[in-house]
């Protein structure tokens, strides 16, 4: 008994540690300059990133509630400070602080709670580590809906495999937030083969993303942003550390695939779509950009580490 609560205690400051560093380097490297901040939450920011509505309409909706004192004494104090020099964050951005807070403590229970699904050895101290290695995700510059996009696709990821009454709200929040969301779609179909409700989701799907492009229509930039040029710049070194860095976690990732959970197997196809619209929309070395992966290649990580033992 009390070598139990010995183990649970240091479990409670492993996680502490974990939830603490993932916050605090998403927030400060590479964090999200007050600037692009602003346009995010006045809504003037440029496409396609207006289309992630979910994390400025809740950031917007805390201001509107908060008592004008507190707004207006932290803008003068804010105004004060930067006068001398110092840079203090507004009001606002407290509120990304603590949602992003809210966001990473519940990947970690969501990520706990798929990972009993398939193992119970090292069930309390993966789901830390998984944490502890988020921010290898975050890459060149911060966005404001990244983490709530982790742990709205893991928290949707198990109501799927569960066939749970709350995974259609919690698919609706996930579109909001970014439309990559649109990958649940498959994880929910592997898990269910409900082809029914996959197409009536997936109108949804589509009705939601139309009435949000016709609504920022006229925001500069672009439905895509045609980045084919910087991807190929990488082929003028292509064996630096990131390279080198991929290739071991490819490797691990498939080692003995054929032996990992069918469901494993098959969530992984969701790379695929990711990384073929990377290739011309996007930066392939930004990790970031398949965040919705991160769930299934730790567990594939983990199953690879395990069966060697």
């Amino acid at each position: 008994m009390h070598q139990q609560k010995l183990t649970m205690n240091k479990h409670s400051i492993y996680f502490a540690i974990a939830i603490a560093f993932c916050w605090l380097r998403f927030l400060y490297y590479p964090g999200v300059s007050e600037h692009i901040f602003n346009k995010y939450i006045d809504g003037t920011i440029e496409r396609p990133f207006c289309y992630r509505v979910l994390t400025p309409s809740v950031i917007n909706c805390m201001l509107s509630i908060t008592p004008n004192y507190v707004s207006e004494g932290l803008d003068r104090y804010s105004k004060q400070m930067t006068a001398k020099g110092n840079v203090v964050w507004s009001l606002g951005h407290f509120y990304l602080a603590f949602i992003s807070l809210f966001a990473f403590l519940g990947f970690y229970l969501a990520f706990k709670n798929l990972f009993e699904e398939f193992y119970q050895k090292d069930k309390e101290i993966v789901p830390i580590i998984a944490l502890v290695c988020m921010p290898l995700m975050f890459s060149y510059e911060g966005h404001i809906y990244d983490p709530l996009q982790i742990f709205l696709f893991t928290l949707g990821t198990v109501l799927a495999y569960k066939n749970n009454k709350w995974f259609f709200p919690v698919f609706i929040l996930a579109v909001l937030n970014k439309e990559t969301s649109l990958l649940l779609l498959w994880i929910y179909y592997i898990c269910n083969e409900n082809i029914k409700k996959t197409f009536i989701y997936t109108i949804v799907y589509i009705v939601l993303q139309s009435i949000i492009r016709l609504y920022f229509a006229h925001n500069s930039g672009s439905i895509l942003q045609f980045q084919l040029g910087h991807n190929l710049m990488l082929l003028d070194s292509p064996f630096g550390w990131q390279f080198i860095l991929f290739i071991a976690l490819m490797i691990t990732v498939f080692y003995k695939w054929e032996e990992k959970p069918e469901f494993i197997r098959k969530s992984f196809w969701i790379a695929l779509p990711l990384v073929v619209m990377a290739i011309p929309f996007g930066y392939v070395d930004e990790a970031r950009g398949y965040l919705e992966v991160y769930p299934f290649a730790v567990l594939s990580i983990y199953h690879s580490l395990h069966s060697k033992r």
